[in-house]
């Protein structure tokens, strides 16, 4: 049983998330994530800025935001770390989908190696890179109307753990 529950391509500098997606689905490996930041300008080994814009003059980091939501002790961590993702979409100055999820995959990644003991924490992360960036759905909108759609199924997500649903 704990081979199921390790990275199974440790030496890959990829979350063991995408390696299972890769197999399940072909669809996010790590030739492809490093061909789609190579695209867009930046270097894929470089994912120690947790900055992915400027708000009001200061720059918004993912592990600040999760933070300040973290000090409400009615909050569960899991809803903490999806508000903090959600913050990344509305202050994210990407322009494709594919920037705006490269983006969303450094921001988790980031909170995640933060505190690695944390389940709570990371199954918030995993379930907003899951459940809330399914982009099949949003292919034929335009970018802002994708981007306000996933900020409203984070919203969900985080009120229907709120409910207890």
């Amino acid at each position: 049983m704990t081979d199921t529950l390790q990275n199974p391509n440790p030496e890959n500098n990829i979350s063991a998330y995408y390696q299972t997606r890769a197999a399940h689905h072909a669809a996010v490996t790590g030739d492809w994530l490093a061909q789609a930041q190579a695209a867009i300008g930046r270097d894929p080994d470089d994912s120690t800025d947790t900055t992915v814009a400027t708000v009001a003059g200061k720059p918004f980091s993912v592990i600040d935001e999760f933070n300040s939501w973290r000090k409400q002790p009615e909050l569960a961590e899991a809803v903490a770390a999806i508000r903090a993702l959600a913050a990344v979409i509305r202050n994210c100055q990407a322009t494709t989908m594919m920037e705006l999820e490269i983006e969303l995959k450094k921001a988790s990644d980031s909170l995640k190696s933060g505190d690695t003991t944390s389940i709570s924490l990371t199954a918030g992360c995993d379930l907003f890179m899951r459940y809330v960036t399914r982009t099949s759905a949003l292919e034929y909108e335009d970018f802002d109307s994708a981007k306000s759609r996933l900020i409203e199924r984070a919203e969900k997500v985080w009120g229907d753990i709120l409910q207890g649903t």
